[in-house]
């Protein structure tokens, strides 16, 4: 059905080792940076990442709205970004990262 509506991939605003792929579609994991923590831990991500290879990772989801969402300074964000892209290339070469949605 996920294909047959043109559906590529999909997101959950977290991270999973084993996420459903409802018709073989994609999912996008996402590291939260709320106030420059990265949720989950970079130990976590590194553990995950290892075992989803090639996977597509954003960092942060509008990081820079400073009510409800990640609400980090552009430094503190910047930081979390490093850890963040560290934990995940360290442990899979081959993973995309990308900043998450800005506003």
């Amino acid at each position: 059905m996920a294909r047959q509506l043109g559906v590529g991939w999909y997101l959950n605003w977290g991270v999973s080792a084993a996420p459903a792929r409802p018709g073989g579609i994609g999912f996008v994991q996402i590291v939260r940076t709320r106030q420059g923590v990265l949720r989950p831990e970079a130990s976590t991500i590194a553990q995950v990442a290892g075992s989803v290879p090639g996977s597509l990772w954003l960092v942060g989801n509008e990081p820079d709205r400073l009510v409800w969402q990640d609400e980090a300074t552009p430094e503190q964000y910047a930081a979390a970004f490093y850890q963040a892209y560290r934990a995940i290339k360290e442990s899979d070469p081959t993973a995309l990262v990308a900043i998450g949605g800005v506003t």
